[in-house]
């Protein structure tokens, strides 16, 4: 199973960034304190990171930076900032992805999926082929969290 470590101080969206890639079996890490970032990255080993800019203490592009240093684990930058020169220093300093708040789940997982499909050298998934229909199953897997997730809401909106 890949581990993928969180590094966001929102805590709503990484709460969210976690039950959504656990539900696509992926382990999830959230990073909860950024005082040892470096020497948590090389306890942990993960797959991949999912690394925020703005952060308390040091921003991201630090941290970024300071992981380069020891590491060649992937990284995919999720910020706020969305000006074309923070996503080129992004890029330049190592990352592998940038993407812009707001997101949707689906990009994210799409481009983790992609981003670990490279690093591990995996060719094609669990695809079921039934009298000669194809059906990719990470697809259907996201349109029925994406129907469960809709239905949460409608039961939600209803209620109120």
């Amino acid at each position: 199973m890949n581990k993928i470590l969180i590094i966001e101080d929102d805590l709503k969206l990484k709460k969210y960034m976690q039950e959504y890639l656990n539900a696509y079996d992926y382990k999830t890490i959230l990073l909860n304190d950024f005082d040892n970032v470096l020497e948590d990255v090389q306890h942990i080993e993960p797959n991949l990171i999912i690394l925020d800019i703005n952060l308390p203490t040091f921003d991201g592009f630090y941290f970024l930076k300071i992981i380069r240093n020891k590491s060649n684990v992937p990284v995919i930058i999720v910020s706020a900032r969305s000006e074309e020169g923070e996503q080129i220093r992004g890029m330049e300093l190592g990352a592998d992805d940038y993407i812009t708040k707001p997101f949707g789940m689906g990009i994210l997982l799409a481009k983790v999926n992609a981003m670990l499909r490279r690093t591990n050298n995996v060719v094609a998934t669990e695809d079921f082929n039934i009298g000669g229909l194809t059906l990719i199953s990470s697809i259907i897997k996201q349109i029925y969290y994406f129907l469960i997730v809709k239905y949460c809401f409608i039961c939600m909106k209803t209620k109120v």
